[in-house]
């Protein structure tokens, strides 16, 4: 896209990936049934299609993450001058990508219900700003100070590549970047909010759970280390594997990477099943065909961390399968939302 400067790479072969993606959605939604679907408009059956949800999801993220890194000038090779660039895209990012958010989950799905509609927190936009000055704006000047130092202390030559006038992106590279990021999120993840969880730490994390039962409002009620246990520090580790890989990841793409695991952390606490929210949203369609529902259970799995507190420790749910802390106890949790 020559207007926004980002030249794709190799993207020849990146379309027959695409393609079967994309056929991948048609026959899952033609295998797909949704539960009481023969209540539901047309409008509601077509935003619940795997295809439509893959395009609602991927754009969504797509478009935020690139307006923010757009729409402010190309930094000079100077700490201050590349604060200023990436900490107003940084807050677009986070509010634009929650605006999204609540669209679909009050408008777009407004129809599909809730795991619980008692002990949600009411809060007002003044307030959610307050939670968010109080909790993640000072981590939000660190992490971004601590990027700006580390771009600055760059080469002149190795600035240029971080921030280059002129993008190129290869789209398969970036499939496995955001796959290590993935991965090495929801190990850092799993392994901060577990410690959070000890009865000696456990009083940095309780602020967080006073929402028994989340909505995306609770993607700002932090402590504010809390925040940097739980969202920062595992981005951080994913970002610098990449460089650990010798993966050179320009500050768009890390801008992107970092849009699409924010996506599913945000989402996560949204309190419906919705299919917007997947594990892997390039190919979320393809993996479903062939392994199933797996993403089903994305936003429940949190939901019922926090009716219970002991169990669903990970964002994502395979940490918990595979170290024994996964609880699917639907009809308890829902029996007892204000566990």
């Amino acid at each position: 896209v020559a207007r926004a400067r980002i030249d794709i790479v190799h993207g020849e072969a990146f379309l027959p990936i695409m393609a079967v993606v994309a056929v991948a959605s048609v026959l899952l939604g033609r295998r797909q049934k949704h539960e009481g679907q023969q209540l539901q408009s047309h409008a509601q059956r077509l935003s619940l299609h795997p295809t439509v949800a893959w395009i609602i999801e991927n754009s969504s993220v797509l478009s935020i993450s690139l307006l923010a890194d757009r729409l402010f000038p190309r930094p000079h090779h100077r700490i201050l001058s590349i604060f200023w660039h990436a900490f107003p895209a940084h807050l677009l990012q986070v509010w634009g990508l929650l605006a999204v958010q609540g669209f679909l989950n009050h408008i777009v799905y407004s129809f599909v219900p809730r795991f619980s509609e008692q002990c949600h927190p009411s809060q007002s936009f003044l307030f959610l700003l307050w939670d968010f000055i109080r909790s993640n704006l000072g981590q939000s000047v660190v992490s971004v100070g601590a990027l700006a130092a580390g771009i600055a202390l760059k080469s002149q030559r190795a600035f240029a590549l971080a921030i280059p006038a002129r993008d190129k992106i290869c789209p398969l590279s970036f499939l496995l970047k955001l796959a290590i990021v993935r991965v090495c999120v929801d190990i850092g993840f799993y392994a901060g909010h577990r410690a959070l969880h000890h009865r000696s730490l456990y009083w940095l994390h309780r602020y967080h759970h006073e929402h028994h039962r989340p909505t995306l409002s609770t993607n700002f009620h932090f402590h504010p280390v809390d925040v940097w246990v739980e969202a920062a520090l595992p981005v951080f580790f994913g970002l610098t594997m990449l460089d650990v890989l010798r993966l050179r990841s320009t500050l768009f793409e890390a801008t992107l990477i970092v849009g699409y695991i924010g996506w599913h952390e945000q989402g996560s606490h949204c309190g419906k099943p919705l299919p917007t929210v997947t594990y892997f949203p390039p190919l979320a369609p393809l993996y479903q065909l062939l392994f199933g529902p797996v993403d089903a259970e994305n936003v429940r799995h949190h939901d019922i961390h926090h009716a219970k507190l002991n169990c669903n420790y990970g964002i994502t749910i395979w940490p918990d399968v595979f170290l024994g802390t996964r609880r699917t106890d639907k009809a308890r949790v829902d029996s007892d939302p204000c566990a």
